[in-house]
């Protein structure tokens, strides 16, 4: 679900030189999935990731199912996981819910135990 959203955005942004006048309008929640792929790559890449992606990912992971057993029975333990670190988001405003994700993000920052190590150069294979 997330990935074809970002597909669609990112097919528009790849082939902007066939109509550099087009626009594209986006919803704010249209945005959340492009950035949790970002996160999700950066963390691949780089081999961890700041405090503020991690939550963002855990964010996403309880807002993204609307019924938790609608998951993939693999997910759905994390995502419950996720729900009980933002209480009562699943039924708050959005701008409720991008508060409560501050409040954890002010919360995640301030314990050092939670600080992942990645790696801030990342170097290219060389070519063969």
């Amino acid at each position: 679900m997330l990935a074809k959203q970002a597909h669609e955005f990112a097919g528009f942004f790849k082939h902007a030189d066939r109509n550099p006048t087009a626009t594209i309008k986006f919803s704010e929640t249209e945005v959340d999935s492009v950035l949790v792929l970002a996160c999700h790559d950066f963390g691949r890449v780089a081999g961890g990731m700041p405090v503020e992606a991690q939550v963002f990912e855990a964010w996403i992971y309880a807002l993204a199912y609307p019924r938790v057993s609608s998951a993939p029975l693999k997910k759905q333990r994390l995502i419950r996981l996720c729900v009980r670190e933002f209480p009562g988001v699943r039924l708050a405003t959005r701008q409720e819910q991008k508060r409560l994700g501050l409040v954890v993000v002010n919360r995640t920052l301030a314990d050092p135990s939670l600080q992942m190590e990645f790696k801030r150069v990342v170097e290219l294979p060389a070519k063969k």
